[in-house]
């Protein structure tokens, strides 16, 4: 169908939730042999706002582009919220009054620089036009491009220049969800100004997942359709180059793949402030030389890490020996028909030691801003002698506290709201399915590859798991963001 019935489509979900932004980008990923681990994970990382808008700064600043303004106004507010987070003292005697005068101040300071960014970018666009006639962003030969069936045909990522017709299909059900109809199609040409080139002329700088996952963001960020589809194809074989556990077309683990692609991006701007501080002593004089090692953090670190304390307490002598241990995300034991707060519990309880006549617990010292749980559902099996899922049911609240357990986290009690979760589809760890169900603007959506779809509220209960041994859909890996002081 035409773009006419994209528009119907919009209409529809703009009609029902009328507080929906109609800036806001919903794309989805081509799945292109066992990627659903990864398009899952890239879509939940999209809609973190605070690493969403860190990433487009930093690829921004990189590539020489226009400085990165969100795309609306709820974005702003909430990196606002993220540094307030970190900055509380700083706005802790402020009145009402002038907090609102700075609200309306920073809108305006946004519109005006989203009105700057937009010129500048339609100048980039044309002079690409005028000078080259290469493809650019994510994009397909269109000769090239793989059979599909006509139900579900799959859009490549289009040059500006091209037509919107010269793309493909993109299933989007909103419109089965809101008339009970059938899922519709819709004719989109997805278009990215300014991206790299995807020729083989690249500096070793551009060659790291950072780059590569901020093009892919930037593409979405910056395009001029609001929904449609693309294939994260250059992202996805530099993954394969750096790891080779997923050089291949096998079913991978959702939670392995997050965890090494938020650590690779860690390290790799640790390594380079590392490199910046060694070169600003250069050319310092001796004596202005910082001897004192400074611990580099990443803005990876600053959303996603806290800090566990390890206490040891040795039941003869009395003695208390404490480690901190510093983590990304928080891997969970489940066990059946328990709720995530029970799990937590059970995480920060104290183990006794009998054979050394000691106790160890883990506490919390500091809470992220924002918080990853691993609910560990994969389990060795002596029996079968492989791992094995556990669909146990763990229910897990839309809202839930993570209470004080050491006497000097400054936050005792830190409510956290859920904003995502990666659903497992499956019997086991090397078979089965990943999709994502994201809440974006207070509506939740269901992002399966690439399609889209609404979901009320009360469907994320099917997800908690079953006593039923084949139970399929279960919740893997969930997403909290930290709700500001008020």
């Amino acid at each position: 169908m035409g773009n006419s019935q994209s528009n119907t489509d919009l209409e529809k979900l703009y009609e029902k939730y009328e507080f929906f932004p109609r800036s806001q980008k919903l794309f989805g990923f081509e799945n292109f042999g066992n990627t659903c681990y990864c398009n899952s994970v890239l879509q939940v990382l999209y809609f973190c706002v605070p690493f969403r808008n860190r990433l487009l700064k930093y690829y921004c600043e990189v590539k020489g582009l226009p400085p990165f303004v969100p795309y609306d106004i709820d974005d702003l507010e909430s990196n606002n919220n993220n540094n307030n987070n970190n900055n509380n003292s700083d706005n802790s005697n402020k009145s009402k009054s002038e907090q609102d005068n700075n609200n309306c101040n920073n809108v305006n300071i946004y519109q005006q620089q989203h009105q700057q960014q937009q010129q500048l970018i339609q100048q980039q666009l044309q002079q690409k036009r005028n000078s080259s006639a290469q493809p650019i962003g994510y994009q397909r030969n269109i000769n090239q491009q793989q059979q599909v069936s006509p139900q579900k045909q799959i859009p490549s990522h289009q040059i500006p220049q091209q037509q919107p017709s010269q793309s493909s299909f993109f299933s989007f059900n909103i419109l089965s969800f809101l008339s009970g109809g059938s899922g519709t199609q819709s004719n989109n040409g997805l278009n990215s100004p300014t991206t790299t080139s995807s020729s083989g002329n690249k500096t070793s700088r551009e060659e790291n997942l950072i780059i590569h996952l901020g093009e892919l963001f930037y593409t979405i960020h910056q395009n001029r359709d609001t929904y449609g589809c693309l294939k994260p194809e250059r992202f996805v074989d530099r993954l394969k180059r750096e790891n080779e556990m997923f050089s291949n077309y096998n079913h991978q683990d959702a939670h392995e793949f997050l965890n090494f692609l938020l650590n690779s991006i860690a390290e790799y701007l640790q390594k380079q402030q590392k490199q910046q501080q060694q070169q600003q002593e250069k050319d310092q004089e001796p004596d202005q030389k910082d001897e004192e090692k400074k611990e580099f953090k990443s803005f990876v670190h600053e959303i996603f890490e806290g800090i566990l304390t390890n206490e040891t307490k040795c039941l003869t002598c009395e003695s208390i020996t404490n480690k901190d241990e510093s983590f990304l995300d928080l891997s969970i034991d489940i066990e059946k028909n328990k709720s995530l707060t029970s799990c937590l519990s059970n995480f920060s309880s104290v183990e006794v030691l009998s054979k050394n006549n000691k106790f160890f617990c883990d506490k919390y010292k500091k809470l992220p801003n924002t918080l990853i749980i691993h609910l560990k559902r994969f389990k060795y099996s002596e029996t079968v002698q492989q791992y094995t899922k556990l669909n146990y049911r763990v229910v897990f609240p839309f809202e839930t506290i993570i209470q004080n357990t050491t006497s000097d986290l400054k936050d005792y009690d830190r409510k956290y709201n859920l904003f995502a979760v990666v659903i497992h589809v499956g019997s086991g760890p090397n078979r089965g399915h990943y999709y994502s169900l994201i809440k974006c603007h207070g509506v939740w959506f269901l992002f399966d590859d690439d399609n889209i779809d609404i979901r009320e509220e009360a469907d994320i209960h099917e997800c908690f798991g079953s006593s039923n041994e084949f139970s399929n859909d279960c919740g893997y890996l969930l997403f909290y963001q930290l709700e500001p002081n008020k």
